[in-house]
C-alpha cells in the first residue's frame, strides 16, 4: 500500500502505467488504494497514460480511465468515451454517460442523437437524454440539432418519436415547436402524451398558446394535468400585459377542477398585484379544500413587499374579512388586517 501511495505521488507517466497494470489484477483494499492513487495524478504524461486505459481489456481500468479523463476535462477523449457507452460492462457504461455530461460538446451532439436513434432499448435513450440536457444549454448550434431531430421524427417509429419529443425542448426553435404542437393532436396516446410533456417543458413563451388550447379543451385528465403546470410556469416567465395574464388565469380556473390544479393557479397569481386578480379568486374562498391557499394569495396580492398595493374591491369587505380570518401566518395577517383597516374594515 505504501508503494502504491508513492507511485501516486510521483505523478509520472511510468508510474501511471504501473498503477493501471496493478489495478487490472487488484481487488479489495488494494484496488481502492490504486484508484485513490490514480485520482492524485496530475502530470500531463501521467494523465495521458491513464487515458490509454480507455482501451484496456480490464473493465475496472476502463471505468477508472473514463472517470479520470472527465475529472480533468480531457475533452479530446470525448469520442472514445462515447464508444464506451456501448461497453459490455454496465459499470463502464454508467461512468461513460456521466463523463459525457462533462466532456461532450457541440461536435458530439450529432453522434449522441444518432446513437440514441439507433438504440433498441429505452434506457440507453434515457441516458443520452440526460447528457443532452446537461450540454444543450452551453452549445451554440441548437438549431442544427433541432433540425436533425425534426428530420428523424418523420420516419421514426413510435418509441423513437416519443424520445425525440422528449429532447426537443432542450433545443427549442420554431420547427421543433411546430413538430411538438402537431404531435399533441396525434391519434397515438403515447405520442400525444409525450408531446404534451414536451410543451409543458418548453423553455420559451411561444409554447403558451398551444398549452392553453390543451388546458381549455383536453378531456383526458392526465394530459390536462401535464399541460397545466407548464402553462402556469410560462404565464409567469413570459412578459404579458396584466389583462392577458388575468384572462389566462380565468381560462385555467374555468377548465380546472382538481384541488392541486387550483392551488397552482392561485399561487401563480400571488405576485399579480391587481384588483382584478383578487376579484377573480375571491369566489374560491367557498371551496373548502383550497380556501386557505386562496386567502394567502389574496393577502399577498393586496400587500406587496413595497408600495401600497392595488385598490381593494369595493363592496367585498365580507369576503376580504373572511380571507383575513383564514390566515395563519401572523405577519401576513397583521399586514392584511392593517390594510383592511385603512379601507374601513
Amino acid at each position: 500500500l505504501a508503494a502504491i501511495e508513492g507511485l501516486g505521488r510521483m505523478g509520472r507517466g511510468d508510474a501511471a502505467k504501473v498503477l493501471l497494470a496493478a489495478l487490472a489484477k487488484a481487488d479489495g483494499v488494494e484496488r481502492r488504494a490504486i484508484v485513490a492513487a490514480v485520482k492524485r495524478l496530475t502530470g500531463k504524461d501521467a494523465l495521458a497514460e491513464v487515458a490509454t486505459g480507455l482501451a484496456s481489456q480490464s473493465p475496472v481500468v476502463r471505468e477508472v480511465a473514463v472517470r479520470t479523463v472527465a475529472d480533468h476535462r480531457m475533452r479530446e477523449h470525448a469520442g472514445t468515451v462515447m464508444k464506451l457507452t456501448r461497453d459490455p460492462e454496465p459499470v463502464v457504461v454508467r461512468a461513460a454517460f456521466k463523463s459525457l455530461a462533462v466532456l461532450a460538446g457541440e461536435s458530439e451532439m450529432p453522434e449522441l442523437i444518432d446513437a440514441a436513434l439507433r438504440a433498441e432499448d429505452d434506457k440507453y435513450r434515457e441516458a443520452v437524454s440526460a447528457v443532452i440536457g446537461s450540454i444543450a444549454v452551453v452549445v451554440t448550434g441548437r438549431d442544427k440539432s433541432a433540425k436533425q431531430l425534426v428530420s428523424a421524427y418523420k420516419d421514426a417509429d413510435a418509441p423513437r418519436r416519443c424520445w425525440i419529443l422528449s429532447v426537443l425542448p432542450a433545443f427549442a426553435g420554431a420547427s421543433a415547436l411546430d413538430t411538438v404542437i402537431a404531435a399533441s393532436t396525434a391519434p397515438e396516446k403515447g405520442i400525444r402524451d409525450a408531446a404534451v410533456r414536451a410543451l409543458a417543458a418548453w423553455p420559451a413563451g411561444n409554447a403558451l398558446p398551444a398549452l392553453m388550447v390543451i388546458v381549455a379543451n383536453e378531456t383526458n385528465d392526465n394530459r390536462h394535468a401535464l399541460a397545466l403546470p407548464g402553462a402556469v410556469r410560462l404565464s409567469r416567465e413570459t412578459t404579458l400585459p396584466v389583462v392577458r395574464r388575468l384572462d389566462i388565469y380565468a381560462q385555467m380556473l374555468k377548465s380546472s377542477s382538481a384541488t392541486d390544479e387550483i392551488w397552482q393557479i392561485v399561487a401563480a397569481m400571488s405576485d399579480l398585484h391587481e384588483t382584478g386578480a383578487i376579484e377573480l379568486i375571491m369566489p374560491l374562498l367557498d371551496l373548502k379544500d383550497v380556501r386557505s391557499e386562496v386567502a394567502v394569495s389574496i393577502a399577498q396580492i393586496a400587500c406587496p413587499e413595497t408600495g401600497e398595493g392595488p385598490v381593494l374591491p369595493q363592496g367585498r369587505i365580507a369576503e376580504l374579512n373572511k380571507a383575513c380570518d383564514l390566515l395563519t401566518d401572523k405577519l401576513l395577517k397583521k399586514k392584511f388586517s392593517e390594510r383592511l383597516a385603512r379601507m374601513g374594515r
